[in-house]
């Protein structure tokens, strides 16, 4: 477990990089192709354009943003994304077939992934209430 501390250090050593730097390669041991086809896709566009590691936006509870927002789309069959209006980039509104469905406050972790500050059971109550 990280204390604050640790928290502060590792977010001071990760700040002063360019975009494409990172200490690790998350994939190294990764056989890629085993991966779905949405995860393959972002891997290559983050290379192509020499971006740090694509690391999947995920919620509190470690689920993947991608696969539980499909999961969704499919049983809705409509649109759900996240859009952000808020300058501070913190706030996102979560967005069902054009509906405005609630809000979700976001952060950035220091290894470079967006978390989602709920599970994704209450994503999913947030989404399906909005019918």
């Amino acid at each position: 477990m990280h204390t604050p501390g640790d928290q502060s250090e590792r977010i001071d050593r990760l700040e002063g990089r360019s975009p494409g730097q990172d200490e690790e390669d998350p994939y190294e041991d990764v056989d890629i192709d085993t991966l779905p086809a949405w995860w393959q896709n972002a891997i290559e566009e983050h290379r192509a354009y020499d971006l740090r590691p694509y690391r999947p936006p995920r919620f509190r509870d470690g689920a993947l943003y991608p696969e539980i927002k499909h999961e969704l789309e499919e049983r809705l069959d409509e649109e759900v994304r996240l859009a952000c209006f808020d300058v501070d980039n913190s706030v996102w509104t979560v967005i069902v077939g054009g509906r405005e469905a609630g809000d979700v406050k976001r952060v950035r972790s220091p290894e470079g992934y967006s978390v989602i500050e709920m599970t994704s059971d209450r994503f999913r109550d947030v989404v399906l209430d909005s019918e």
